[in-house]
C-alpha cells in the first residue's frame, strides 16, 4: 500500500469519527462552553448514523450545522474557530461530511454539493490547525466532489471556418486550429487503427541512456514521409538519478540533434517526460537544467524540432508542475501524458473517497485533469496530450470495462477538443508493453467497440489528416454575454459539457416547445437541419434529465434568416 493510500484510508477513518460520547474526548469546561440547543440535535443526530437513517442524518445535522453557523460565512467562522482551537470546528466537519454522505446516499447530488461546499473550508481550517502536510490532499478531494457534484451543462458549437474559440500562439508546427493526431508506433501497422483518414503524427519511444535516436532511423524516417510529424518520446530510463550527467553529455546530444536536422521534418522532441512521477525523484533544480541543456542543443542545431515539455497528468502529493517547468525561452508546446482508469493501481475494493481523489471509477473526468495543465499554460504554448489512454480491460481483476471505458474516450476525443481550443494534438497509447508491471490495457486494435468509436471520433474535420494545415471548423461556446455562433440552417451542430457523475443522463433538444431530437451519450451532439422553420427568432430548450429528475436546463435564441441560424444564450 503506497504512502497516498495510507493517507487515504487513514484520513477517510477520522472522517466517520463523529461525537458519540463528547465527554471522553473533550474536558468539561470545553463541553459546557456549547450552546444547549446543540444537545438534542447531537443525540437526534447519533441516532440517526446507528440506523443509517440517511434523511435524518441531513435534517439533523442541518440543524446543527445552522446553529453553528448562525447565517455566517463558514470559511470565516471556520477560521475563528481555528484561532481559539474551538470545539465547534471538529463538530462541523464530521457533521457536514455525515450529511453530504447521507446526501450521496440518497442519490441527491445537489445536496451532496451544498454539504461538500460547507465541508471544504472548515475541513481544510481543521487540518491547517492538526495535519498541515496533507490540506493539500484534503481539499484536493472536497474540491474534486463538488466540482463533480455541481455540473451544469454548456452548449458548444462547431461552426463552418475560424469564427469560433480559436487558440493559437504561432508556436514551432502548431495549426492554427485544429487537432493533430496520431499512435505509438507498435511495430505492427496491422495494430493500427483502421480509419479513413492518414493520421498526421506519431509516436516513438528512446531511451536517452541505453539507445541512440538516429539508430531508430529505420522506424522515424519512413514515419516523416507519411506523417506531418514525429513526436520522438527521449526517456530518461534512471529518472533522477541520471539527470546530472546529462549536461556533461553534449556530444550524444548534439548526434540526436544533427540526425533530427537531418531529417528536414517536422520533430516535436519530448525529454524526460511524467518528471512529476518519477519513482527516483527528481530534483526540480537538476530537471530544468538537463531541459534547458537539451533545449539549447536542439534550437541551436534542429530547428526544425520542437522542444515539448509534458508531466504526467497526476504527481506526487507534494509536486507541482511550476517546480518543473523550465521557462517559455526553453519550451515550444506543453504536453501531459492522460490516462483514464476505471480502478486506481487496479485495485477494485478503493471506496468512493479514492476515486474523487485520483479520478476514477464512477469520478472518471478526463477533461476535468485536463484543466490545470490548460489553466497554467494554455495562455502561452499549445497544448498537447502527449500520450493518452483509456482503460478497457483491466489486467490486475481479468475484467472487460469496455462499456466504462466508452464515455472516457468520447470524453478524450469529442469534448476535450470542444472544451478546450488550447489541445492542439492528441497522440493514443494504442500498444501493449510485454513484461511491463501493468495494471491496465489502453490497445484499441483489440477491442472493436473501442477501435470503431475511436475511428468515429477522429473522423470529425476538427481532427487534422496528413497533409492538412487547419481544421476547416471550430467551437463556439455559447454563454451569456460570450458571442454568437452563426451556422447554416441545414447544418446546425450542438453538444454539451456537463460531467454529470448520474448514469443515464438523456439531454433532450425542443424548438419552439417541439421535440427535435435526444442523446443519451455524452458530449449529446446532435446536428439539425432548420430547413423548414420560418426566418425570425425560435427558442430553443436544452434540459438534461436522469430517472426523471432535470439537472440542468437552458435557454437559447435561434434566429434564422437567409438561410443562416445565429444561436446564442438567453
Amino acid at each position: 500500500m503506497n504512502s497516498k493510500i495510507k493517507k487515504l484510508v487513514a484520513y477517510a477513518a477520522a472522517l466517520i469519527t463523529v461525537f458519540m460520547t463528547a465527554s471522553g474526548v473533550y474536558g468539561a469546561t470545553e463541553i459546557s462552553q456549547l450552546d444547549k440547543a446543540y444537545w438534542p440535535w447531537q443525540e437526534r443526530f447519533n441516532a440517526a448514523l446507528e440506523a443509517g437513517d440517511h434523511a435524518g442524518i441531513i435534517a439533523s445535522g442541518e440543524e446543527i450545522t445552522a446553529l453553528f453557523l448562525v447565517g455566517g460565512d463558514p470559511a470565516v467562522k471556520a477560521a475563528e474557530w481555528k484561532a481559539g482551537g474551538d470545539l465547534e470546528l471538529n463538530i462541523l466537519r464530521t457533521v457536514t461530511q455525515s450529511v453530504a454522505e447521507a446526501y450521496e446516499a440518497l442519490g441527491d447530488f445537489a445536496g451532496a454539493r451544498a454539504a461538500y461546499e460547507l465541508t471544504l473550508p472548515v475541513a481544510v481550517a481543521w487540518q491547517e490547525a492538526n495535519a498541515p502536510a496533507d490540506t493539500e490532499f484534503v481539499k484536493t478531494i472536497y474540491q474534486n466532489k463538488i466540482a463533480a457534484y455541481g455540473a451544469s451543462m454548456t452548449l458548444y458549437a462547431q461552426i463552418p471556418g475560424a469564427g469560433g474559440d480559436v487558440s493559437c500562439h504561432g508556436a514551432k508546427h502548431e495549426p492554427a486550429a485544429g487537432i493533430i493526431y496520431g499512435e505509438v508506433h507498435a511495430g505492427d501497422e496491422a495494430k493500427r487503427v483502421n480509419s479513413a483518414k492518414t493520421p498526421s503524427a506519431s509516436l516513438v519511444y528512446v531511451l536517452y541512456e541505453t539507445e541512440i535516436i538516429s539508430d531508430f532511423d529505420w522506424i522515424i524516417r519512413p514515419l516523416t514521409q507519411t506523417r506531418d510529424i514525429v513526436e520522438i518520446a527521449w526517456n530518461v530510463l534512471y529518472e533522477g538519478d541520471t539527470l546530472p550527467a546529462v549536461t556533461n553529455g553534449r556530444a550524444k546530444i548534439e548526434a540526436a540533434a544533427d540526425y533530427l536536422n537531418g531529417l528536414g521534418t517536422p520533430i516535436w522532441l519530448r525529454f524526460g517526460a511524467e518528471m512529476n512521477v518519477w519513482q527516483k525523484k527528481a530534483d526540480p533544480a537538476q530537471f530544468i537544467a538537463a531541459f534547458r541543456f537539451v533545449s539549447s542543443i536542439m534550437k541551436e542545431r534542429a530547428p526544425n524540432v520542437a522542444m515539448l515539455w509534458s508531466p504526467g497528468a497526476t504527481g506526487h502529493i507534494e509536486t507541482t508542475y511550476a517546480q518543473f517547468y523550465p521557462g517559455d525561452e526553453y519550451v515550444d508546446w506543453v504536453g501531459v501524458s492522460l490516462y483514464t482508469v476505471k480502478y486506481f493501481q487496479g485495485n477494485k475494493n478503493l471506496d468512493g473517497t479514492a476515486q474523487v481523489l485520483y479520478m476514477t471509477g464512477g469520478f472518471a473526468n478526463p477533461v476535468k485533469k485536463l484543466e490545470g495543465i490548460v489553466a497554467q499554460y494554455g495562455d502561452r504554448k499549445p497544448i498537447m496530450l502527449s500520450e493518452c489512454g483509456v482503460e478497457n480491460y483491466s489486467v490486475t481483476n481479468g475484467e472487460d470495462v469496455t462499456e466504462w471505458a466508452k464515455p472516457q474516450l468520447r470524453a478524450v476525443y469529442q469534448t476535450i477538443p470542444m472544451v478546450y481550443s488550447q489541445v492542439k494534438a492528441i497522440l493514443y497509447f494504442n500498444t501493449a508493453v510485454e513484461g511491463l508491471d501493468e495494471a491496465y490495457r489502453y490497445t484499441l486494435y483489440d477491442n472493436p467497440a473501442m477501435e470503431t468509436l475511436y475511428a468515429a471520433s477522429v473522423a470529425n474535420p476538427y481532427f487534422l489528416p496528413a497533409g492538412t494545415a487547419s481544421a476547416p471548423v471550430t467551437y463556439k461556446k455559447l454563454v451569456s454575454g460570450a458571442g454568437k455562433a452563426q451556422l447554416p440552417q441545414n447544418s446546425v451542430a450542438l453538444a454539451i459539457y456537463a460531467p454529470f457523475v448520474q448514469k443515464d443522463v438523456t439531454v433532450t433538444y425542443m424548438l419552439d416547445g417541439q421535440w427535435i431530437g435526444s442523446s443519451p451519450a455524452a458530449p449529446y451532439r446532435q446536428i439539425f437541419d432548420f430547413s423548414g422553420y420560418a426566418d425570425g427568432e425560435h427558442l430553443l430548450t436544452v434540459t438534461a434529465a436522469a430517472g426523471g429528475v432535470t439537472l440542468d436546463s437552458g435557454e437559447y435564441s435561434v434566429n434564422i434568416a437567409g438561410g443562416v441560424c445565429t444561436v446564442e444564450k438567453r
